[in-house]
């Protein structure tokens, strides 16, 4: 993986900006920190909150409409917790959607 320099109109250069140069996933953090997702970021991550790994969970959100990138945008201007203050319910549906295709998936194997 390479960061390559962006092209600024004022010159400026900042620490760790830059744009990929080849496809990659990235991890986006609570307080809207954006990073790659590479085994040391992930391992420095988890080092530097002092946290146990069964603390952590995964979620995957998709965010489709604008009144979802509204509530974000309203929410990082406002929070340190932007994701969680603005996508919250989101996370809440999924589970019920997994939970509701755990017991149809039950139902179907009793058959």
């Amino acid at each position: 993986m390479k960061i390559v320099e962006p092209r600024c109109s004022d010159g400026a250069r900042g620490p760790a900006v830059g744009f990929m140069k080849r496809p990659c996933i990235f991890v986006v953090r609570d307080d809207l920190q954006v990073s790659p997702l590479t085994t040391t970021s992930s391992i420095s991550f988890v080092q530097e909150l002092h946290l146990p790994l069964d603390d952590f969970d995964e979620h995957l959100v998709e965010i489709k409409n604008s009144r979802e990138a509204l509530n974000l945008l309203r929410a990082s201007l406002t929070s340190k917790a932007a994701l969680t203050d603005s996508l919250f319910y989101l996370l809440k549906k999924r589970k019920k959607e997994m939970a509701c295709y755990g017991w149809i998936s039950t139902l179907a194997r009793e058959d």
